[in-house]
């Protein structure tokens, strides 16, 4: 019925499914494949370059501007910082929240909001260890194509210490999607859907 709805016969939306899908998983076995467990940053140091960088990446922006059970299927929130972590070290736990993504365990869930500012990370000066300016913007493009991309929401009602991760909350509420973060601020808030940590959304996966 959908392909009747998009004009487009099973076969074509299918080759499309799985060109997202093989254009996603190449674009995250570029960038793992070049870094060696001597290269990569611990997942400690990957986590507080992402915060870091994503900090001023928003700062910069506004200077500009002036116990529970998990839904099935699983949609995910993950939080840019820990899309960041899991790019510059693919041994660490959020490198296997991107693995969970590519096999369809869980459904990544996106903003264009939310792929800019990870673009925006990605593209600093810092990351350039790990990967060049072109399989950064790969990745973001290659991601939004195959998450579910959501419209940015304008109405956002304060719910965190940050106003700036505001956009996160709104986005979880609206696609029914827990968040995938290790930022206390998100962490700590009494959220529903829930903020856990990459290793709580593992453990409750798998």
């Amino acid at each position: 019925m959908a392909a009747a709805r998009s004009g487009k016969r099973e076969y074509e939306r299918f080759d499309e499914a799985l060109r997202r899908h093989l254009g996603f998983a190449g674009a995250v076995e570029q960038i793992w494949a070049g870094i060696s467990p001597e290269q990569a940053p611990s997942e400690d140091e990957a986590a507080q370059i992402a915060a870091e960088e994503l900090a001023t990446v928003r700062a910069e922006r506004t200077t500009h501007r002036a116990g529970w059970a998990l839904p099935d299927p699983t949609k995910v929130v993950v939080d840019p910082d820990a899309w960041v972590s899991a790019v510059t070290n693919p041994f660490g736990v959020p490198a296997r929240v991107v693995e969970a993504v590519i096999t369809g365990e869980i459904v990544a869930v996106v903003t264009q909001h939310l792929l800019d500012e990870l673009a925006a990370v990605l593209i600093r000066p810092k990351f350039r260890r790990w990967l060049i300016v072109a399989v950064a913007v790969s990745f973001v493009e290659t991601l939004g194509g195959y998450a579910d991309l959501y419209p940015d929401s304008s109405a956002r009602t304060r719910r965190v210490r940050d106003p700036d991760d505001d956009y996160l909350v709104a986005l979880a509420e609206a696609s029914a999607a827990v968040i995938v973060t290790g930022d206390a601020d998100l962490l700590d808030a009494d959220l529903q859907p829930l903020a856990i940590t990459p290793r709580d959304l593992l453990t409750r996966i798998r």
